[in-house]
């Protein structure tokens, strides 16, 4: 399922994680939006389904106006590792540039008004069908997007999506999401998702999942060796207006 991720990278130089076993999780499943310099500015939109994270860069960022269309363009699946990378990717290799998280939390499919977020192997099987017929519908809790959303396939490019904010309390015609200060969604502070605690560290461009079962900390770090351990740690390194927008030619603005 992740041949296209491992094909596009040189792991013994990106610092994102290489593609291992695919998770099977517990409760429900998580989203992730990372913000991403690259070539062109963007924010990939991911979420969890059957281990691995389906993916969108959205250009333009997510927008609280129902009235939005926002150009959102399938990519190949990256592992769920990946939800909590933060770094910089050199220079040469796909996707160069600085990521960060810039929100996460948990989500459910919300089609017809129903929530799944209690039945995990519900939620997947409602994702894989409405990514095949190209309508998707997601109710999020994160810490910036919060409430109904829909992903629609566009007949331009079988890879091409619109991102639409649903009418309902969470919407905002006047606000702009991305507009906002903190940048980062949990600098300094613990984040709770699904038994994994992700820090954003302030000052280190780092994040780190703690698994309160294993009572281990992983942490993401710039600057460290792959496979360097620290004593007691487990760790690895990391690198990094109402209308429609412009339709694209394909994933290498996305580079």
């Amino acid at each position: 399922m992740l041949e296209k991720y491992r094909e596009k990278r040189d792991f013994e130089r990106t610092p994102e994680p290489a593609p291992g076993a695919e998770k099977e999780g517990r409760g429900p499943l998580i989203f992730v939006i990372q913000k991403h310099a690259a070539t062109r500015l963007h924010y990939d939109h991911r979420f969890e389904v059957d281990g691995v994270l389906k993916s969108w860069p959205v250009p333009k960022g997510p927008s609280l106006n129902p009235r939005d269309k926002r150009l959102a363009v399938m990519v190949e699946d990256h592992p769920f590792d990946y939800a909590s990378f933060e770094g910089v990717i050199p220079k040469g290799e796909y996707g160069a540039g600085q990521v960060i998280v810039w929100d996460a939390g948990t989500y459910s499919p919300d089609e017809g008004g129903k929530l799944s977020f209690d039945d995990r192997d519900e939620a997947e099987a409602r994702m894989r069908q409405g990514i095949a017929v190209g309508k998707i519908s997601v109710f999020l809790r994160g810490h910036k997007l919060k409430g109904s959303w829909t992903l629609v396939r566009t007949r331009r490019a079988a890879n091409e999506w619109l991102l639409i904010k649903h009418k309902d309390r969470f919407a905002d015609t006047d606000r702009g999401v991305i507009d906002r200060a903190d940048e980062r969604f949990a600098l300094g502070r613990p984040f709770l998702v699904c038994g994994l605690v992700l820090r954003a560290q302030a000052g280190r461009r780092a994040s780190a999942l703690f698994h309160p079962a294993r009572k281990r900390q992983y942490l993401l770090s710039p600057g460290a060796g792959r496979d360097q351990a620290v004593p007691g740690h487990n760790q690895r390194a990391t690198g990094t207006s109402g209308t429609r927008d412009g339709a694209g030619r394909g994933d290498r603005r996305f580079r």
